[in-house]
């Protein structure tokens, strides 16, 4: 089996790639956190029209999700409406600690390019 797909059913496999996982540790505890997870529940908020998650590096629990969104024409979010919104709808350990708003950078062809943004992300402080 591939070390990507998982033990559900069909239907439910996680198609993330590998370095796109935060591993974040809780109570002496290390958990996966989708980085497909948590950009389909940004996706889902109506104010946002493009969202990327990557893992950035954290002292206390080793990763955190770092979310890159870009807002919709005329609309108007602050980190923390973010954070709470994903709180919401995820565990609380899955949300999102970072969130950095602006365009998010892409190839010719329009895939994000994670790799520049996990750059970008370790050059910010989280909340």
């Amino acid at each position: 089996m591939s070390p990507n797909v998982s033990d559900q059913p069909a239907n439910m496999v996680d198609a993330d790639r590998p370095g796109q996982l935060s591993f974040n540790r809780c109570h002496h505890q290390w958990w996966n956190i989708s980085s497909i997870e948590i950009e389909a529940v940004l996706f889902e908020h109506p104010q946002i029209m493009e969202a990327a998650v990557v893992d950035k590096t954290d002292e206390k629990w080793g990763e955190h999700p770092c979310a890159f969104v870009s807002l919709k024409e005329g609309e108007s979010m602050t980190a923390e409406e973010v954070i709470s919104y994903c709180r919401e709808e995820l565990a609380r350990f899955k949300g999102p600690k970072t969130v950095i708003f602006g365009p998010l950078t892409k190839t010719s062809t329009g895939k994000v390019q994670k790799y520049l943004l996990r750059e970008q992300a370790e050059q910010y402080e989280s909340i």
